[in-house]
């Protein structure tokens, strides 16, 4: 049992068109099979990072949207609010329902959401028929209302912005 390694060596010298004839095609199985795996993992990854950075982007166009309309919305209620002149039915029924859109825009969790709907309830009490339509608070309540909009805009933008920033580290890693 102790010249088992010489036997061994003998034995393959003696066969080595055998050992030839088995050994390339395990080896090329192996090799294949190592390869086909570590091929597939890298596959898998890029399809699970292809997805978050189509959720991210498409996160992004939301948020984009959301703001330019709440761009919008409050610029039609600024400009219902500047009116000074007599009413029209249609032009209270546009400035509530401006008024209505903003306040369904809003997430009432965040800080500077209190900010606005303060700011909003100055212009809704302005804009009322019985409010004297020369007082000077009135073009305060506008003003505050064009702050605390612009707070909004400003912290959303930087929240797109930061959003856009982690779909190019995604797109970096692949």
């Amino acid at each position: 049992m102790s010249n088992w390694p010489n036997e061994l060596n003998t034995w393959l010298l003696e066969h080595q068109a055998l050992v030839a004839s088995f050994s390339v095609p395990l080896l090329t199985l192996i090799v294949t099979a190592i390869v086909t795996i570590s091929q597939s993992t890298q596959a898998s990854r890029n399809r699970i990072n292809d997805r978050e950075i189509q959720r991210l982007v498409k996160i992004a166009e939301f948020r984009e949207t959301w703001l330019n309309d709440l761009r919008n919305e409050l610029a039609d209620l600024i400009s219902y609010s500047l009116d000074r002149g007599e009413r029209a039915p249609e032009k209270s029924v546009a400035f509530n329902r401006s008024l209505a859109k903003v306040r369904l825009r809003l997430n009432e969790k965040e800080e500077s959401t209190a900010e606005l709907n303060d700011a909003l309830d100055e212009i809704l009490d302005y804009h009322e028929l019985a409010k004297n339509k020369d007082d000077p608070r009135r073009g305060e309540a506008q003003s505050q209302l064009v702050q605390a909009g612009r707070k909004i805009l400003k912290a959303e933008w930087d929240r797109l912005r930061s959003d856009l920033e982690l779909v190019d580290r995604a797109r970096m890693r692949k």
